[in-house]
C-alpha cells in the first residue's frame, strides 16, 4: 500500500523544490516585493500539483487585485465625467496577458502583465486636477 505523504512547507524557500523554474523567477520576485511570503505559504499540500496551483492563484489573485483598483479608479474618474478612453483600452489587454502568463507561467509574460498596469498606474498618476474659478475641476493629462 502507498503511504500518502503530504509536502510541508514552513518558509518561502521550501515552495522553489515544487515549481518549475521560470516560474520560480516570478515567485522569487514576487517575494521580494512581499507578495510571495513565507506566512502567505506556510501549510502543507497533499502533492507537488497543489503547491503549483496554490502559488499559481496567490500570484494571479495579486495581479487581478491591482488590475480591479486600477479598473476602480478609472470608473470613478469617468463617472466624473473625463474622458480616460487611451487608460481604459491600455487596461483591456491586460486579461489576455494574464491568460498567457497563467498558460506560461514565465518572467516574460509576467513581466507583460505587470508592464500593463505599472503603465496604467503612471498614467493615472500623471493626471492632476486644476480648480476653476468656478469651484468645478480642470483635468489636465500629461500623456
Amino acid at each position: 500500500m502507498l503511504e500518502n505523504k503530504k509536502i510541508i512547507v514552513n518558509e518561502f524557500k521550501d515552495v522553489l523544490k515544487f515549481v518549475e523554474k521560470n516560474f520560480r523567477e516570478v515567485l522569487v520576485l514576487l517575494n521580494k516585493y512581499g507578495v510571495v511570503t513565507s506566512e502567505r505559504v506556510k501549510r502543507s499540500f497533499s502533492d507537488e500539483k497543489e503547491v503549483d496551483k496554490f502559488l499559481e492563484k496567490l500570484v494571479i489573485d495579486y495581479l487581478n487585485e491591482k488590475y480591479n483598483n486600477l479598473h476602480e479608479r478609472i470608473s470613478e474618474l469617468r463617472k466624473k465625467g473625463f474622458d480616460l478612453t487611451e487608460v481604459g483600452l491600455k487596461l483591456s489587454s491586460f486579461k489576455l496577458k494574464l491568460k498567457m502568463f497563467a498558460a506560461n507561467k514565465d518572467k516574460h509574460s509576467f513581466n507583460q502583465v505587470i508592464l500593463i498596469l505599472d503603465n496604467v498606474e503612471k498614467e493615472l498618476g500623471e493626471i492632476n486636477f486644476e480648480e476653476k474659478k468656478d469651484g468645478s475641476k480642470l483635468l489636465q493629462q500629461s500623456f
